[in-house]
């Protein structure tokens, strides 16, 4: 288990263990009407209606289906001196515990504890979102609970759909007996649209039927009030009555429009060809162009106004015809990563919109020391393939997500021979069969036992280099211990502690004889350090029993007499050299505190408490050198050492 893990754990049990029954505060969303399908944005939670000072609290949160969290939940503005740790629950809720280490109180008792960075599918149309298990706890560990927030209703921005209006009549030839009158047809049809005439460009002054039916100018006023789909419309056109000759539609050959996408403007749609003949069958010279070249143009073939204008205006009339454009159905489609890697969108447009079949492909980028596991979409049913580049096909608005997760690795690990061999991953203890992520750094410490020596240290059958190994792939770490030289080596050991104490006594025994016990055990001290933490061997040493051996000799054989009693009694009654050197060890220190009690060492109150202190240190030291071995001795994993091999059983 992670340490944050840890804490989130031992946080969440104390604000559990602290919370009243008070319900006086609640969870409560800043905007529940996000942005619009398809985008980002940050749900904002809030504690309301409470008055109890707190430094820590709990709450999960549930997000509905299309809404996905982007990245990590932020703390609020209450927070000072806070940290956040937060988990995926068994039911798909987000645990968010937030907590001080200095026991900070929040900056008020309301106002803002989380922000929540989350992204919308482009299908998404609505949802809700529930916060529950609210607790709040102060630094005196009192607390209260925090009512639920059940299904708050989320809903979109939606944007306003504008009309298309295809005005004709612009230009006419005025007629005595009838009234000029512009027409007009929408898109969506049946959208009826108010219509005024006017004298004047203002369209303050309402021109009359005699207006209508003589040369001149004339102001038209088209107006939509609105409604909830459409936004509101309103156009001023000018309308010209002239005598100029009329051009028969009948001799007008249409020019075609190119295909555009649905979102542009209709003026994005070129026109080309057409041509318009007179009455004689003469070409009239002039230019085809869009009546309302701003339209924004919906998906599907529309039927839309162009003007001709001559170029001889004086002589001609304007003349309207209807051509048809085909409009292109688009779709939103984007692509996003979970924690582990990133996407590439091969055929990207700048607003992740593309045409009706558009393909492009989606490339699943993996960070170092991550895998690609599967693609998921929201927004359409699609069977995916298991690549990590795949193709993908505008058909609807949808979301794609690349999922990764950690690339892991076995680590076995094996001893031959009688020794200890720890393997740390990030400080923490691992066990033979650990799976671990790759890239995980392994620090590697192999321990002989008493009378045994380190052999070999092997990382998958080659010998190790230092004592940390980087994990990318499965692998195997082995240490093999063999038994040291033989009693030429403990004596060795043994002589170390004899021969520092005896040049103390050469030294020191005329001068500072009153303390020369203590100066004795300092001696023992230091060589003891040495042995089992030496510089060139990076720290790494034995655990100092045989040394041990030698400055208990040196110093008090009588200590040594009854330890080595009790070292013997218990290795041929159980064989375990850790459990027979550490009780001797733990004995000696016991007598060196009786000794000196009685005033054998012949020294001052002072210098004798300092004498045990010496003790005490060399004693801790033995036992932590040994702790491996204790762990053993716990769990009856210990190796047991015989004299031949024909007494093991």
């Amino acid at each position: 288990m992670k340490v944050n893990h840890i804490k989130q754990l031992f946080v969440a049990l104390s604000l559990l263990l602290s919370a009243g029954t008070a319900t006086a505060a609640q969870w409560k969303l800043a905007k529940t009407n996000l942005n619009a399908a398809g985008s980002k944005d940050t749900l904002t939670l809030e504690v309301s209606g409470n008055s109890f000072s707190f430094s820590s609290f709990q709450v999960d949160f549930t997000l509905s289906e299309g809404i996905l969290l982007d990245g990590t939940p932020i703390l609020g503005e209450l927070a000072v001196d806070h940290a956040l740790t937060w988990s995926t629950q068994d039911d798909g809720s987000f645990r968010c515990v937030v907590y001080s280490p200095k026991n900070t109180v929040m900056k008020a008792p309301e106002g803002t504890v989380l922000r929540i960075p989350v992204v919308l599918a482009a299908s998404f149309e609505g949802g809700t979102f529930t916060a529950k298990n609210g607790l709040l706890s102060n630094k005196a560990s009192n607390g209260q609970s925090v009512t639920d927030l059940s299904g708050a209703t989320l809903t979109v921005h939606k944007e306003l759909k504008h009309l298309v209006v295809n005005v004709s009549g612009l230009e006419q030839v005025a007629n005595p007996a009838i009234a000029a009158g512009l027409s007009y047809t929408t898109i969506p049809e049946g959208k009826t649209l108010t219509i005024g005439y006017f004298t004047d460009e203002d369209c303050t002054k309402p021109a009359t039927d005699a207006d209508r039916k003589k040369e001149g100018i004339l102001y038209v006023k088209l107006s939509y009030a609105g409604d909830t789909d459409y936004a509101k419309f309103e156009e001023i056109y000018v309308m010209s009555l002239t005598s100029k000759i009329a051009i028969d539609a009948s001799k007008i050959t249409k020019p075609l429009a190119a295909k555009i996408k649905a979102g542009q403007l209709l003026s994005t749609s070129l026109l080309s060809g057409g041509s318009v003949t007179d009455k004689d069958g003469y070409t009239i010279a002039g230019t085809f162009v869009w009546t309302n070249g701003n339209a924004v143009m919906p998906a599907g073939k529309q039927s839309c106004s162009v003007i001709f204008y001559p170029d001889n205006s004086s002589y001609y009339n304007t003349a309207e015809v209807f051509v048809e454009v085909e409009v292109t159905p688009t779709y939103l489609v984007t692509a996003v990563a979970m924690t582990g890697g990133s996407v590439n969108v091969l055929g990207k447009t700048e607003d992740d919109v593309y045409v009706k079949g558009q393909e492009i492909s989606l490339v699943a980028l993996p960070l170092p020391n991550y895998k690609f596991d599967s693609w998921s979409v929201t927004g359409a049913s699609e069977t995916l393939p298991a690549n990590d580049s795949i193709p993908v096909k505008a058909d609807n608005n949808k979301t794609y997500t690349a999922n990764f997760s950690p690339i892991m690795h076995t680590v076995l690990i094996e001893t031959a021979g009688n020794g200890s061999l720890s393997v740390k991953a990030e400080d923490a203890e691992i066990a033979s069969g650990a799976s671990l992520r790759q890239g995980t750094i392994l620090q590697i410490v192999a321990t002989p036992d008493v009378n045994s020596q380190l052999k070999e240290l092997t990382i998958n059958g080659d010998s190790l280099k230092g004592n940390k190994v980087t994990l990318t792939g499965d692998l195997t770490v082995k240490a093999e211990f063999g038994k040291k030289a033989g009693a030429l080596t403990l004596l060795g050991d043994c002589l170390k502690c004899v021969l520092a104490i005896v040049i103390v006594r050469i030294i020191y025994g005329g001068s500072m004889s009153s303390i020369l016990p203590l100066l004795t055990l300092y001696a023992a001290l230091g060589c003891i350090l040495g042995h089992n933490f030496p510089i060139s061997m990076e720290f790494r040493g034995g655990k100092g029993i045989a040394a041990s051996v030698g400055m208990i000799i040196a110093f008090d054989w009588r200590i040594f007499l009854v330890c080595a009693m009790i070292f013997f009694a218990l290795f041929f009654t159980t064989h375990y050299v850790s459990l027979c050197s550490l009780s001797a060890y733990a004995a000696a220190f016991i007598l060196v505190l009786v000794f000196g009690q009685m005033g054998k060492y012949g020294m001052d109150q002072p210098h004798t408490i300092e004498l045990y202190i010496v003790m005490a240190v060399l004693t801790g030291m033995a036992f932590y050198r040994h702790r491996a071995n204790i762990g053993r001795l716990i769990h009856g994993t210990e190796g047991k050492v015989f004299l031949s091999s024909k007494n093991k059983k």
